[in-house]
C-alpha cells in the first residue's frame, strides 16, 4: 500500500483535473431560432430582431444563400448560390445591438459583453451539423470602441464542433489603438467566404470553454495505473 500511494499522487500530477465550464457560463451568440434569409447571388441586406440573438438583433449583408430557421428549423444554412455567381462569394452576419441598419457598424452596440464570464470562457464554439466544403473560410472580427482583433480559419471538412480559441486572435492595429478585450465586447462579425457547392449548416454559436479531460477520464487513468501497480506487486511476491 505504501508503494501505491506515491504512484496515485504521481497520476494526479500526470492527469490533472480541470472542471469543465458549466453551461450556465456559456454566452449565447446565436441559437438561430429567429428567422432570416437571403436568396443568394445578389447583395442582400436586412435585419432580424428576436430571441436567441446576442444584443437582440442580427444583421446580414450576403451574396450567399442564407437561411436561419428556414431551410433547417432552428439552424443556420449558408451556401454558395450555384449558377448565380462565379468564383467566390461572401456573407456577413453581424451582432452590434439594435439599430435597424445592416449597413452600419457600431463597435459599442452590444454595450460591454463579457464573453469570458469572469475568465471561464476561452473560445467561440460553432456546432456544425452538416457541411459540404472545399475551401470555405470564416473571418471573425471582435470589436469594442478603440479595440479590435480578428482571426481567419478554414471551415472543417466534416461536421462536428469547431472551437476557435480567443488566443488565436491577432490585433488589428489599423485603425484600432488596442487589441480587443474579450471581457468587454461591443461588436462581433462573422464573414464567410465560399466557392461553388460549399454549404454549411450549424445549430448554434456560443462563447464557451475548450473542454478539458473529465473526472471520468481521470478515474480511468488512475484505474489503469493501479492495475499496473497491482500486477507489479503480485509479480514481486511470487
Amino acid at each position: 500500500m505504501k508503494e501505491i500511494i506515491p504512484f496515485v499522487c504521481g497520476l494526479l500530477l500526470v492527469c490533472p483535473v480541470r472542471l469543465q465550464a458549466s453551461p450556465a457560463s456559456n454566452v449565447l451568440i446565436d441559437s438561430f431560432a429567429t428567422s432570416q434569409s437571403a436568396p443568394g447571388g445578389v447583395d442582400t441586406r436586412n435585419v432580424a430582431a428576436g430571441g436567441g440573438i446576442l444584443g437582440g438583433e442580427r444583421d446580414i449583408i450576403s451574396f450567399l444563400t442564407l437561411s436561419a430557421n428556414g431551410t433547417v428549423p432552428g439552424q443556420l444554412s449558408l451556401g454558395f448560390p450555384n449558377g448565380l455567381l462565379n468564383g467566390r462569394a461572401g456573407g456577413d452576419i453581424t451582432y452590434d445591438g439594435v439599430d435597424g441598419n445592416p449597413s452600419s457598424s457600431y463597435f459599442g452596440g452590444l454595450g460591454s459583453v463579457d464573453l469570458t464570464q469572469g475568465g471561464v470562457n476561452d473560445c467561440f464554439q460553432f456546432d456544425i451539423t452538416s457541411i459540404a466544403n472545399t475551401a470555405a473560410t470564416l473571418l471573425i472580427q471582435v470589436r469594442s470602441v478603440n479595440h479590435g482583433s480578428s482571426v481567419q480559419v478554414n471551415l472543417p471538412q466534416t461536421a462536428g464542433i469547431l472551437d476557435v480559441p480567443f488566443s488565436w486572435f491577432h490585433y488589428d492595429s489599423s485603425p484600432f489603438a488596442f487589441p480587443v478585450d474579450f471581457y468587454n465586447v461591443g461588436y462581433i462579425n462573422f464573414h464567410f467566404e465560399m466557392g461553388g457547392r460549399d454549404l454549411v449548416v450549424m445549430d448554434s454559436v456560443v462563447a464557451t470553454t475548450i473542454p478539458e479531460p473529465s473526472t471520468l477520464a481521470l478515474i480511468a487513468c488512475m484505474s489503469a495505473g493501479l492495475l499496473t501497480m497491482r500486477r507489479k506487486l503480485m509479480s514481486k511476491r511470487s
